[in-house]
């Protein structure tokens, strides 16, 4: 079974924070990052009951009847994602290890090719990436997981049961008729991916 598929990180269950209290990127390594193509979100507690009751459109509903998936908040720390370069090509249907490595790949190139440290390759929580994609819509008017060659799904850290883990995906934008968020369990797929989140070693 995937026991571990990412870095979950731990932070208690709030749901509203004030922003002296997300863990934020030095100045220097924000520019470094923008100048590497990458865009920055504050992710700031949210959860998908949170979301929903904002009047963010969330496709599948199974996920309403397990309080644990849907009050689960997002980490309070900035994120870094580069969105033309979301998903870790080759990521799909890989090993706990596998995945591990990748993500230790990521950290050591931001570290060697752009000169920036003091920032780790994690993959996300749901609510993370269900609070990120929402933020990457209402800032650019484009869907996160939407790519050239199709919809995909990011893995995430959150677990189902015993044996899979929650992914997460579709969204679009808002001239899609099937527009919203769809949540799905998966341990792994053809379609299933690592988007890896950049944030401060610290989160």
């Amino acid at each position: 079974s995937d026991a571990r598929v990412g870095e979950p990180g731990a932070r208690s269950f709030g749901t509203e924070t004030s922003p002296a209290e997300i863990l934020r990127f030095t100045s220097e390594t924000r520019e470094k990052l923008i100048a590497a193509g990458y865009k920055i979100y504050d992710l700031t507690g949210q959860s998908i009951s949170t979301l929903r009751d904002s009047g963010k459109p969330f496709h599948s509903q199974w996920h309403a009847q397990y309080p644990d998936i849907e009050n689960s908040p997002s980490r309070l720390t900035q994120v870094a994602i580069h969105p033309d370069n979301f998903f870790l090509p080759d990521s799909n249907k890989t090993t706990p290890f596998q995945r591990w490595r990748m993500l230790k790949k990521v950290s050591r190139e931001l570290a060697k090719k752009e000169n920036i440290d003091g920032v780790k390759a994690v993959i996300g929580e749901l609510a993370d990436y269900a609070e990120l994609a929402f933020a990457h819509l209402d800032r650019t008017g484009e869907g996160l997981f939407s790519q050239k060659d199709g919809y995909r799904y990011a893995l995430t850290t959150t677990p189902i049961d015993a044996s899979r883990h929650a992914r997460i995906g579709a969204l679009g934008d808002r001239k899609n008729d099937d527009f919203g968020i769809n949540i799905g369990g998966i341990s792994r797929h053809n379609d299933t991916f690592i988007a890896p989140l950049i944030m401060p070693k610290a989160a």
